[in-house]
């Protein structure tokens, strides 16, 4: 299986303002540049630097999780993103605001496998509020609205409460082979509903697997043959 991207993901909450519950907000990906200062061209390797603004400041972020926020007029402060010790941060990385705190989505690897992880930092102390991880690589950018933040990878959509950093509800296993929903197109939300279209493959009649997930009844939908019919999973227990 080919993946899209190598690394997995985290997403970070630092100053955080004008999500609205009616329409959805998606996160905005930072530069990456390599060792070199040259941008990066795949994710997952050692080394890269990752850049973006959020509101009136600049926000640079090293593949160990350390990190500085600038002000204009050059006033800086340090943070620091939670990367396990036997990984890296590989992208890429997303960002956003949400209230008064920053939401960051970034990938993780270790050169053998991939995770994703999802952080918010207090928009005043740097700290970190809450950070939850589960979302696999392959990841879309987070989409928010109404106080969740949904996200895809590979074989998997779920939905996270930003005030508790938990699961509201996932849908998982659902990659079998043949590359079916090994990448989703960015998802889509309609009232109750979120659809995600498969990125990488198509039914036989030419339209793209998808799968959709009403969270009010709890149902999900697919137009893909899977072994076993997806199941809706409030709060996403682990396996």
């Amino acid at each position: 299986m080919k993946s899209i991207r190598i690394a997995s993901t985290v997403i970070l909450c630092i100053a955080c303002m004008g999500a609205t519950a009616d329409a959805p907000t998606e996160l905005q990906e930072a530069n990456a540049v390599g060792q070199k200062g040259k941008p990066v061209a795949l994710y997952g390797d050692p080394g890269n630097t990752y850049r973006f603004m959020m509101g009136d400041t600049t926000v640079s972020v090293s593949d160990n999780g350390s990190g500085v926020q600038t002000d204009t007029a050059g006033r800086s402060r340090k943070l620091r993103l939670p990367v396990p010790s036997s990984m890296w941060l590989g992208g890429p990385v997303y960002f956003a605001q949400y209230k008064q705190d920053f939401l960051l989505q970034y990938g993780l690897s270790s050169g053998e496998e991939s995770s994703a992880k999802l952080v918010r930092l207090d928009g005043l102390s740097l700290a970190v509020k809450w950070v939850v991880g589960g979302v696999p690589f392959n990841m879309t950018p987070g989409l928010i609205q109404g106080g969740l933040v949904y996200v895809t990878g590979i074989g998997f959509v779920g939905a996270i409460d930003l005030e508790t950093g938990r699961y509201a509800w996932c849908v998982r296993d659902l990659y079998k082979g043949e590359n079916i929903f090994a990448a989703f197109q960015e998802p889509a939300i309609e009232g109750d509903t979120l659809t995600a279209q498969d990125k990488l493959v198509a039914a036989p009649d030419g339209t793209p697997y998808f799968i959709k997930v009403d969270w009010k009844h709890k149902k999900v939908e697919t137009n893909a043959s899977l072994a076993q019919p997806p199941q809706f999973l409030v709060g996403c227990p682990k396996q």
